[in-house]
């Protein structure tokens, strides 16, 4: 809360980009704070903000500046360019989500992951062509990143109890195809990202530390508050 985006704001060669709480996205010369071009994206997806805010951090790729906006139709994530602020694509994706693009290279192929209370949504920064999408519908809040543990495999956490899945993308008519490889309740992440290391998967559990392993979502240990 207080003034200020609340999500972290994005420099890339020169510029600064920040999306708002109340969806103005900025494009600024950071040594002045001067405004290049700025853009509402409550207009372009025409919706209101969520609970508690656009908290989308700018995803600059491709010669766009990505933001997650939840409106329906083409118009859950929206690219803007870079330098004058244009709307380029929009995709479709779910309507409420408090995680960013996320750029990444599933088999092979490089595209933005976003993570929504209708799943993941994977596609192509260039244009927004829909590369492949894995549904896991849940009403509870998604904050945190989807982590990507090798080529194929992508970690997707929900808060509140909800859990983390495991998913495994597969390549089928130049597409990625998805399938479950566990769902554990032993790790809900929050605020929190999780960090992957040796074979387990370490962050809080609501709000306790905890331990699960990566081959099966078992829980390793909890502890500590």
């Amino acid at each position: 809360g207080g003034a200020g985006p609340r999500a972290t704001p994005t420099l890339d060669d020169g510029f600064l980009y920040a999306l708002g709480a109340n969806g103005l996205l900025h494009c600024l010369d950071p040594q002045s704070g001067e405004e290049v071009w700025r853009q509402d994206i409550r207009i372009d997806a025409e919706r209101k903000p969520p609970t508690w805010g656009f908290s989308s951090s700018p995803l600059v790729t491709d010669g766009v500046v990505i933001v997650h906006a939840g409106g329906e139709g083409e118009k859950g994530i929206l690219a803007y360019d870079r330098e004058t602020g244009e709307l380029r694509w929009g995709a479709p994706a779910g309507d409420h989500s408090y995680s960013s693009p996320q750029l990444a290279e599933i088999l092979g192929k490089t595209c933005v992951l976003m993570l929504t209370n209708a799943g993941l949504t994977v596609v192509d920064p260039s244009d927004g062509a829909l590369v492949g999408e894995h549904a896991w519908k849940n009403d509870f809040y998604r904050v945190v990143q989807p982590l990507v543990i090798d080529e194929s495999s992508v970690l997707l956490g929900t808060a509140m109890g909800g859990g983390t899945q495991r998913v495994e993308f597969r390549t089928e008519n130049d597409k990625l195809t998805s399938a479950v490889v566990w769902t554990s309740r032993r790790m809900s992440p929050y605020y929190n990202d999780y960090v992957a290391y040796e074979d387990h998967l370490y962050g809080f559990d609501n709000n306790i530390f905890a331990c699960i392993d990566l081959a099966d979502g078992s829980r390793k240990w909890k502890r500590g508050r």
